[in-house]
């Protein structure tokens, strides 16, 4: 009797287990990768202001239902369906903090099955690029009162620029707005107001971006009463040279750095002060102070950069105690270095200049003294001279091959209690010879 109950009992545990080791076969791996789907491909992304645009191609004669796009270490994403009939796919990602992704694709069939994934780097772009953008720069703006124009003339756009919104108020009292190309090289701003301003920003767009980038507006006077403008009290030296008003802009220092404006009768940084510019139209006096260690610089930039022909600088110049180590007067731009001349004042010897490795003049304390500068670029004899009260103290031979520009003012470390600049009438030529 108890052998046939435990045959009784034998028989189903051994058919169970014959069926569970049936149950448990394990699948073919070359089966599951014949289910699973190809990966996309011709993925690229595109940057824009905090976003970015994501577009690839499904595989042909694929079973694709949907793919998933990852980021952020795969721990964000975003699904999108696929459209029947189509094998192109694109999505734009928003919301994004500016930088540099990781960005995954993966195919799904209508099984689940999942492809390999398709990797692709995308950059965002936002504030911080934008801040950083600059304005194309312009070369000079002349009014012509008796037209009611202002003529523009710019230096080339930069790389990625598309354009540059200009805006202003007529003389109707309309408001104006117009977009200049790239690779135009002059403006005309028409029923313009005398001593009217116009702004105006820089589009940027970085190839293959979706968004447009702009600059913050600038203001411009159109025609500021600038230093220099008219004829000259006295004839620049040597012959040929041609008076010009190219743009002048000013350069301050404080705690922050180098602070630039667009030009203005007076300007100041700090708060104290600690730097600031002042011109009086009625004497052509431009007065520059330093008066803290929180600045090193109040200067006029001439926007004329040049590397063929002939410059003149000249205007008369005084310096006052206790002002020492300080540049008056620069040529900025050389092959060796930042500047390839300066002019600066010192101390020594009841107040002195000294530029080109030589003394050009002393006690000059609290005096006015004339001061040209030439520079004969290299097609026009390649040569720095100095003159003082029109007698030549200095000559540097100028075998540098580079583009220049002219600065002046009062620059350098303070060393004393405060530093003081006068220039009267200063102003440029260009186009002339030295005096034999």
């Amino acid at each position: 009797m108890m052998k046939t109950i435990y045959l009784k009992l034998v028989l189903p545990i051994a058919v169970i287990c014959s069926l569970g080791t049936a149950c448990k076969k394990k699948a073919n791996p070359a089966s599951e990768e014949e289910d699973k789907p190809a990966k996309v491909s011709n993925l690229n992304s595109y940057t824009g202001k905090t976003r970015i645009k994501l577009s690839w191609t499904l595989p042909g004669n694929a079973d694709i239902q949907k793919c998933r796009v990852y980021w952020n270490g795969e721990k964000e994403s975003t699904e999108m369906a696929v459209t029947p009939g189509k094998n192109q796919m694109e999505v734009v990602i928003s919301n994004l903090e500016e930088g540099t992704y990781d960005f995954t694709v993966y195919a799904y069939n209508s099984k689940g099955d999942v492809s390999d994934k398709m990797p692709v780097k995308g950059k965002v772009l936002g504030e911080t690029y934008e801040e950083g953008l600059s304005n194309r720069e312009i070369k000079s703006t002349v009014f012509n009162e008796t037209e009611g124009t202002v003529a523009i003339s710019w230096n080339s756009a930069g790389v990625n620029v598309i354009g540059t919104e200009i805006k202003y108020i007529n003389a109707a009292s309309v408001a104006q707005d117009l977009t200049v190309a790239p690779f135009a090289s002059t403006t005309t701003l028409t029923n313009f107001k005398k001593a009217a301003v116009f702004e105006y920003r820089t589009l940027y767009r970085p190839i293959g971006a979706i968004d447009t980038f702009y600059t913050a507006y600038e203001p411009v006077e159109a025609n500021p009463a600038q230093p220099g403008g008219g004829t000259a009290t006295d004839a620049p030296l040597g012959s040929g040279w041609v008076e010009y008003s190219p743009l002048r802009k000013i350069h301050l220092d404080d705690a922050a750095g180098l602070q630039i404006f667009n030009w203005s009768a007076s300007k100041s940084v700090g708060n104290p002060i600690c730097a600031d510019y002042n011109y009086q139209s009625a004497t052509g006096d431009e007065t520059f102070r330093i008066l803290t260690t929180q600045s090193n610089r109040s200067e006029i930039r001439i926007h004329d950069d040049y590397s063929t022909g002939s410059r003149q600088f000249q205007g008369y110049l005084t310096i006052y105690s206790p002002l020492n180590d300080e540049c008056v007067m620069q040529i900025f731009g050389s092959a060796e270095g930042a500047t390839q001349m300066m002019i600066r004042g010192y101390t020594a010897s009841g107040g002195s200049l000294r530029g080109l490795s030589q003394t050009l003049v002393t006690d000059i304390y609290n005096k006015e003294v004339r001061v040209n500068v030439i520079h004969l670029q290299e097609d026009k004899g390649a040569k720095i001279i100095i003159y003082i009260n029109g007698v030549k103290k200095a000559e540097l031979v100028d075998n540098e091959a580079v583009t220049n520009y002219m600065k002046y003012g009062n620059y350098g470390t303070m060393k004393t209690g405060q530093a003081v600049v006068k220039w009267r009438n200063a102003k440029v030529f260009r186009n002339g010879t030295a005096p034999l």
